[in-house]
């Protein structure tokens, strides 16, 4: 990996990683590495490895601000939460463990091996700067948008015909993280 402010393929990833005019950066499980190192970013959220969680995983939908509030909706009307608030994740995956919520919206969240679990967040990019200025977004995720039966090589694990409760929540996010920044008091 390159290490803070290095150039790689002749970008700065480091330092601009989702900055600037609209520049929206999607970040899965491992990923996590760039929040972790990018500057400014190392504080947006604390990182732990646990074990990996219980298979499935049972977490909470927010509901708190007004992009989840229409998530929580969108995943009851699709389908994808059994009971409205909830969301059953397949081979979760735990890194995020908390975020500064002054800074970072938790979308998706649970307890697991006795700790907290935030499996979705996002930002608003340059972080510090004042709302006005920011115009890009990162999300983190740690679930994975798609799993394979134990065994199951690519591509015949691709034979999948519906979309899981975990790729309808990804597929929201995916959409959300185009959304202009501020739109809804980010």
């Amino acid at each position: 990996m390159p290490e803070p402010g290095t150039a790689f393929l002749g970008f700065r990833l480091m330092e601009e990683l989702g900055q600037g005019a609209f520049g929206r950066v999607y970040l899965a499980h491992w990923h996590n590495y760039w929040v972790q190192h990018a500057s400014g970013w190392s504080s947006i959220a604390t990182w732990a490895n646990p074990l990996d969680p219980p298979n499935p995983l049972l977490a909470q939908v927010a509901s708190d601000f007004p992009q989840a509030f229409v998530e929580y909706t969108w995943l009851v009307t699709t389908g994808a939460s059994a009971t409205a608030g909830t969301l059953s994740i397949v081979q979760p995956k735990q890194t995020a463990i908390s975020i500064d919520s002054n800074v970072a919206r938790r979308w998706i969240y649970a307890t697991a091996n006795n700790q907290p679990s935030v499996q979705v967040f996002s930002f608003a990019t340059p972080v510090g700067t004042a709302a006005a200025n920011q115009l890009g977004r990162v999300l983190f995720t740690d679930m994975h948008d798609g799993f394979s039966p134990q065994g199951t090589a690519f591509p015949s694990d691709c034979a999948v015909s519906s979309v899981s409760a975990q790729e309808k929540a990804l597929i929201y996010a995916t959409f959300d993280l185009q959304r202009c920044v501020g739109s809804t008091g980010e």
